[in-house]
């Protein structure tokens, strides 16, 4: 467990900094797309450009972690 914890640490690192506040708002702080975009969170944009941006963090992570399914 703690091995995979490291290499989540790590490809969270290889992320845009837009992307991996998105994952991190999402996954880790629970807040939904919508409260991000309305919050200003990741600044001055929509709910469709979170999801983007969380997409993105996803895809990049599946690429990165494949190895841990």
């Amino acid at each position: 467990r703690a091995m995979f914890e490291d290499d989540l640490s790590d490809a969270l690192l290889e992320l845009t900094p837009k992307e991996r506040l998105a994952f991190m708002l999402v996954f880790v702080e629970g807040y939904t797309r919508t409260d991000i975009a309305k919050r200003k969170m990741i600044g001055d944009i929509s709910r469709n450009t979170v999801s983007r941006y969380l997409d993105k963090a996803c895809e990049h992570l599946q690429e990165l972690l494949g190895d841990w399914r």
